[in-house]
């Protein structure tokens, strides 16, 4: 699963990044050695894309990820300081490396997304917190009643998680 010393990971990251303890290493090992990752384009039905803001010591980063809906495999991992029309225009680029066609593509209602998909010619989708994407890799082509759909908590100042605390495990502010 995982070769060398979680402490050493764990020092040599916690030079450059925020402290991280061995354990939050070990911990994200063990869920990056399930990811299963693209190694060579292919027809592609349907991709979904999504970009988390993460705070890295004082400044955000924005970590970008695009994953095929039926296979379950990682196409492409990008990290940004921004995230404009620039920043997804250029990951989808480096994502439909992966693909053998212009897939579907199912993202969140970003505005950066509009122009990066006008100007590349692909069809794509809003989706909401994932729950539509589900459906569709199981093969049913029809949406969840409104009244099912979960709101997102209405909360005034959030701000987004240390990336230790993601590491580690722990919830909370």
């Amino acid at each position: 699963m995982f070769h060398g010393s979680c402490r050493k990971v764990s020092r040599v990251l916690s030079m450059g990044l925020e402290p991280i303890s061995k354990s939050a290493v070990h911990y994200l090992a063990k869920r990056v050695s399930e990811i299963r990752v693209a190694r060579e384009p292919r027809c592609r039905r349907c991709i979904a894309v999504d970009e988390t803001k993460l705070r890295v010591k004082k400044s955000y980063v924005y970590i970008w990820s695009a994953v095929d809906v039926d296979s379950k495999e990682l196409l492409a991992l990008e990290a940004s300081y921004g995230s404009s029309c620039l920043n997804a225009l250029s990951f989808l680029k480096k994502a439909l490396r992966m693909c053998t066609d212009k897939p579907l593509v199912l993202v969140d209602k970003g505005p950066w997304y509009r122009w990066a998909f006008e100007r590349l010619g692909l069809e794509y989708r809003h989706e909401e917190q994932g729950r539509e994407i589900l459906q569709i890799s199981e093969g049913e082509n029809r949406s969840i009643p409104p009244q099912a759909k979960r709101e997102r908590p209405r909360t005034g100042n959030h701000e987004p998680k240390p990336i230790h605390t993601i590491l580690s495990g722990r919830e909370g502010g």
